[in-house]
């Protein structure tokens, strides 16, 4: 492989920034990939890297009857304040080495068309992660108010100031009388409960329209005593044989949206592992959890599943290895992006406030100019043409989500 080769490579308009961002832009997202995104924060592209929020504070009640004639009614304006913030920046890169560019280069292989299976490939693999980070940084800031990175030297915190009533744990702020923690079935009252939130949530001028959580939280819900009671009391009305998410949304009123989509979790090995070791040292072991099956991939291809006993920062103990792995090998664990023992109730609002959004924001890269940043996602490549030789793929985005005002009350249901 020659430097004039890399440089035909190069110079193809596969790796132009206008065909990677139509290849990028081809991709249909996987079903239901932006669920709570679409349903709390939908996407939207602005032309500020600064959001700011006013905030009217107070009710809008309606307009004044008069009578012909007579003075009407003077409004003053509610009180205000701002919300702002800067979003995050997002952006990795696959790189591809000596081996795959020969190939790309051998007379014997069409240079186009093995070129697009490289950028494809690429690009699939940057995307999918893309749609990941989206919804993953959704359902942190729905469930915990708050969103925040630290790690590879970025430490960025989101924090939109969501007043605390709009989160409570069964245990200690129902503000109502409950049968407690569901996963306690013979004395829990999930009807109850959740017909009491949803009367807290008319309270904050907000109407109920779904309930959302996992297979465990809908699980809880319907396996408890109470629950079954009143199934057998609304035999006919239930049916004989129905799913668990009708049986909610009959006695509840309310639908259920099921979600318990996964994603892997990915961090890789900073120091080498031989057979029968106990501890494996990651770069970022922030999303393991201890009880947690995590699969260890190394560079030759073998696999297997341990489980993690105890952590210790990046540090974990697992059960003992029964391959061996090198610096950079993968673990990797799958989680929900909507977790047990929680619900969300979502809600519709007449308040004409700042919209709630996942934002993208100019970024330089996308615009491909210093004075004209640009939105949306982008893609990048370098070549390095000196020895040894590389090709890298990038991708990324500016931006971050955006709640102005909760439109929702999550509550967590087990302690």
């Amino acid at each position: 492989m020659t430097g004039q080769e890399l440089t035909k490579l190069r110079d193809s308009m596969l790796f132009k920034p206008v065909t990677m961002n139509t290849i990028l832009g081809e991709f249909v997202p996987n079903p239901n990939a932006f669920m709570l995104t679409e349903a709390f924060l939908p996407f939207k592209e602005v032309s500020s890297d600064m959001t700011i929020d006013l905030i009217n504070n107070g009710a809008f009640g309606r307009t004044s009857p008069i009578n012909l004639g007579a003075d009407h009614q003077k409004v003053s304006i509610p009180g205000f304040s701002y919300k702002q913030h800067t979003p995050g920046r997002w952006r990795e890169s696959v790189v591809f080495g000596e081996d795959e560019l020969a190939r790309a280069v051998n007379p014997a292989t069409p240079l186009e068309r093995y070129g697009e299976a490289m950028a494809a490939a690429a690009l699939n693999f940057l995307d999918t992660r893309l749609n990941n980070l989206i919804e993953y940084t959704t359902a942190k800031l729905l469930i915990n108010g708050t969103y925040s990175e630290a790690r590879y030297g970025v430490n960025y915190t989101y924090d939109p100031k969501i007043p605390a009533k709009y989160y409570r744990n069964i245990t200690s702020s129902p503000g109502f009388t409950t049968g407690g923690t569901w996963a306690t079935l013979a004395s829990s009252t999930p009807y109850n409960d959740i017909m009491e939130l949803a009367n807290i949530a008319r309270k904050y001028g907000l109407n109920p329209v779904k309930v959302w959580g996992s297979v465990k939280t809908l699980g809880l819900y319907v396996n408890s005593a109470d629950t079954q009671t009143r199934i057998k009391a609304s035999f006919q009305l239930i049916g004989q044989n129905p799913n668990r998410e009708t049986i909610f949304g009959t006695l509840a009123g309310l639908p259920f949206q099921l979600d318990s989509r996964l994603y892997a979790e990915e961090s890789r090995l900073t120091t080498a592992n031989a057979i029968s070791d106990t501890v494996i040292n990651l770069t970022d072991a922030t999303d393991f959890a201890v009880g947690d099956v995590i699969t260890m991939r190394n560079s030759v291809g073998g696999e297997e599943e341990v489980t993690i006993a105890s952590k210790n920062g990046n540090a974990v103990t697992v059960s003992a290895l029964t391959l061996a792995y090198l610096v950079g090998d993968r673990a990797t664990v799958y989680k929900t992006f909507m977790p047990d023992n929680y619900i969300i109730l979502q809600c519709e609002s007449n308040d004409r406030v700042a919209p709630n959004n996942w934002l993208s924001t100019p970024s330089l890269v996308k615009g491909q100019s210093w004075s004209k940043p640009a939105p949306g996602r982008y893609t990048w490549t370098t070549f390095k043409e000196t020895v040894p030789y590389s090709l890298e793929i990038g991708g990324g985005i500016d931006g971050g989500p955006k709640i102005s005002r909760a439109n929702y009350l999550v509550w967590r249901i087990v302690a």
